[in-house]
């Protein structure tokens, strides 16, 4: 979202005329009580802590097993994917477009460099997709029973179906990553009704706007109070774990987009 919004990365004019100050706005008791915040503080994402407030923080999972094809402890290294029985049985969404498989590549080419990525997304031949329902589908059916970056409600909603799939943690060379996923508030500048906004902006942020939120995404909300019986346990952010930061700005905005153009010269060769 902030790519677009920022550039790169410079707050000029209220992120480029679009935004106004969020933090000002937010006026609410509830919603100011750090105590109720997993961070200890109300999180924005800009340099200005002013215009981009994070909602969400999910603990990230880029790979997805078929348990009855691929068993979890035979992925114990991402060099375990170059094996050659997994060449043409790895599905992935497409890394070169926005959505979870562009951080989530770029972090593995951060921690293992261009030839890993080229020998995991060209020669082992994934089969490449902009669907998450496609390859859910397939992983289901085991017709590629290793998924990379799958969206984690396409894996719940297998596992509730009664498929046997499930997300593992990443092999430790490159460890599991914090993701806002869709959950980046702004407040629009000349808005229609910039009231409206503001009182819709203290209610979302409430703890019964972020159960709604949390119940209709399946995102970990950043807030502590929470219901999170319908959250897989595995998604909550666990105390003193060193997560990689996938929504970080200086990682969205100038580190993924130049590892994006490399891995598309990758991919294209």
């Amino acid at each position: 979202m902030y790519e677009v919004l920022a550039g790169r990365g410079e707050i000029v004019n209220g992120v480029m005329g679009m935004l106004v100050p969020l933090r000002p706005v937010l006026m609410l008791p509830e919603v100011l009580d750090t105590s109720k915040y997993r961070m200890g503080k109300l999180i924005f994402m800009d340099p200005a802590d002013q215009y981009v407030y994070r909602m969400n923080n999910t603990a990230n999972r880029t790979l997805s097993l078929n348990t009855d094809q691929v068993r979890p402890g035979d992925i114990t290294s991402w060099y375990d994917l170059l094996k050659p029985e997994y060449r043409g049985r790895i599905v992935s969404y497409d890394p070169l477009v926005p959505g979870a498989a562009t951080n989530q590549s770029a972090e593995i080419y951060l921690k293992l460099g261009p030839e890993f990525v080229r020998r995991l997304y060209v020669d082992q031949q994934p089969f490449i997709t902009r669907d998450h329902r496609q390859s859910a589908d397939l992983l289901g059916r085991s017709s590629y029973p290793i998924a990379l970056s799958l969206q984690q409600q396409e894996v719940g909603r297998l596992a509730e179906e009664g498929f046997p799939v499930r997300a593992i943690p990443n092999p430790p060379e490159s460890p599991d990553s914090l993701s806002a996923g869709f959950g980046h508030l702004g407040l629009l500048d000349h808005a229609p009704h910039p009231n409206a906004a503001k009182l819709f902006v203290n209610w979302l942020l409430t703890r019964e706007g972020q159960q709604l939120w949390q119940n209709a995404q399946l995102q970990v909300s950043v807030r502590n109070d929470l219901d999170n019986s319908t959250i897989p346990p595995d998604w909550l952010p666990q105390p003193g774990v060193d997560y990689f930061d996938e929504n970080s700005w200086e990682f969205t905005l100038d580190t993924q987009p130049m590892i994006r153009e490399d891995m598309r010269a990758i991919l294209a060769r």
